[in-house]
């Protein structure tokens, strides 16, 4: 079985790095936070029922988000920036940093996807 820092850097490395939000999770978090962080109502995923992790790291400026040598993409938010290696420690504490910013900002713990293969 793999440990801890492998599965986590496999994680990062095969899509995105967090689970889509459930849209119910979403409208639990109160409007006055809402309008205090300036984030945009996500009316356009209502219907799928799911918030992609991608939107929210986007509203609270996370794109381009790095610690060292691991970086959120420009591109898409929910997954690294490619590049030179990645330090796993610099891995562990972005993914740390990035959930603490969500949780302090809207409530919501994001959850770390599954690896791929």
């Amino acid at each position: 079985m793999k440990n801890t820092a492998e599965k986590i850097k496999q994680i990062a490395l095969s899509g995105g790095i967090f689970k889509a939000i459930p849209y119910a999770m979403w409208e639990q978090v109160p409007a006055t936070v809402k309008q205090k962080e300036d984030i945009d109502e996500p009316v356009q995923y209502r219907a799928s029922g799911e918030i992609p992790a991608e939107w929210l790291l986007c509203q609270l400026g996370l794109t381009g988000f790095s610690i060292g040598s691991a970086k959120l993409s420009e591109e898409n938010a929910n997954m690294l920036a490619s590049g030179e290696s990645v330090d796993i420690d610099h891995l562990v504490q972005l993914i740390s940093l990035v959930k603490m910013r969500i949780r302090d900002a809207v409530g919501i713990l994001l959850v770390e996807n599954e690896p791929l293969f």
